[in-house]
């Protein structure tokens, strides 16, 4: 295909799941006090001596909200997005393994974001070392994802809409249980809502 084609099929196929995604996301959970990156490289930005001042200031830990273009976001929503695809079509790997490449969802579900937490050890002090780690806030139960595979259990239950149809979530904060990836037999619910909004049947017609 034609990079109109692909550019064509990509808008078709985000159209196709914009209104899948549901949200259960409070932003009252997210971190009271934060700071925004200052404008410029990201990286440059996170190692400046602005990041050592917030520490001081702080006592040695503090968060970052990182914007919807950061490095970090970016990869979160990549990651997501690649596991996602296996359960809106199962057998995406063998018919359309480059589909997966397609980002059907840019952004987290609303009032989602992801922050870094910046901190610093007490031997570390007056040093230019510490260490950052990024959290999902926005789960209704103050818990914070720490990874891309602890949130698409989670993801996928709001995917499937089930914050309406009354299901329960089998993420490890919901069901309080350490399972991580959820099996494809517990998402009966997405399957029916992905051929509801005929994801299915237009990735066959691409081929």
């Amino acid at each position: 295909m034609s990079s109109e084609d692909d550019k064509l099929m990509e808008a078709s196929l985000r159209e196709a799941t914009s209104n899948m995604l549901v949200s259960d996301g409070v932003a009252s959970t997210h971190p009271v006090k934060f700071y925004e990156l200052e404008e410029g490289p990201e990286q440059k930005a996170i190692n400046s001596s602005r990041t050592l001042e917030l520490l001081q200031e702080n006592e040695g830990g503090f968060y970052y909200r990182l914007p919807k273009d950061s490095t970090k976001v970016t990869a979160w929503l990549k990651k997501l997005n690649q596991a996602v695809w296996p359960y809106l079509v199962p057998e995406i790997e063998q018919v359309l393994p480059e589909l997966t490449k397609i980002l059907l969802f840019e952004d987290f579900p609303k009032n989602y974001s992801l922050y870094l937490h910046v901190t610093q050890k007490k031997e570390q002090l007056n040093t230019v070392k510490f260490r950052t780690d990024a959290y999902l806030f926005g789960h209704p139960q103050n818990k914070k994802f720490r990874s891309p595979n602890e949130f698409l259990p989670h993801f996928l239950w709001l995917l499937a809409g089930s914050t309406e149809s009354g299901s329960e979530c089998i993420c490890q904060y919901c069901s309080r249980s350490k399972s991580r990836t959820p099996k494809r037999s517990a998402t009966k619910t997405l399957s029916s809502k992905v051929k509801k909004h005929k994801v299915t049947q237009f990735t066959l017609e691409c081929e």
